[in-house]
């Protein structure tokens, strides 16, 4: 004995079957989603927080640099600093400078670092610039009350021959 509507019965059971597999495949896509790309995207912010790390442990550490850098500027002012030696110091932060901060590509602020590494360097040669005329400005001052002195002796010298000339006729 067969059913009269088998046909009607197959189809339904197919479409069942079908929207079932279809259901259970979404359940199953959305699970793998809600679990493989919050890890994906995790691992991407995790990467991105420690290059942020990194380059804000490299920025302090320039600053401690600048700051070391400026006050060896700073002390080429003060009289009796051996000026050779603290230029010598003052070129060889800058160098380990350069070297440490603009030779890594992790750095995205290579050009600024740069530009400061070449002001640093602009104001050390111009200090000691400033220092050496600054010495000139002395030694010109001690040149000109020389100067003044020997024309005052050759005024009374000439005066003397003037008057030996005089006494001589």
């Amino acid at each position: 004995m067969k059913s009269l509507n088998v046909k009607q019965r197959r189809k339904a059971f197919i479409s069942f079957f079908l929207l079932f597999l279809l259901t259970t495949s979404l359940v199953v896509v959305i699970v793998f989603f809600n679990y493989k790309v919050p890890e994906k995207e995790n691992k991407y912010l995790h990467n991105r927080l420690n290059y942020l790390s990194l380059e804000k442990k490299q920025t302090s550490d320039f600053a401690l640099k600048m700051d070391k850098v400026k006050s060896l500027i700073d002390m080429i002012e003060i009289k009796g600093t051996n000026i050779e030696f603290t230029d010598q110091l003052i070129s060889t932060e800058l160098a380990v400078m350069r070297n440490k901060f603009i030779a890594e590509d992790s750095v995205a602020n290579v050009g600024m670092y740069n530009n400061i590494i070449l002001t640093y360097l602009e104001l050390k040669e111009a200090k000691i610039e400033l220092l050496n005329l600054e010495d000139a400005k002395t030694d010109i001052e001690s040149y000109v009350s020389i100067i003044e002195e020997l024309k005052e002796k050759l005024e009374e010298k000439q005066r003397d021959l003037d008057i030996y000339r005089h006494n001589a006729k």
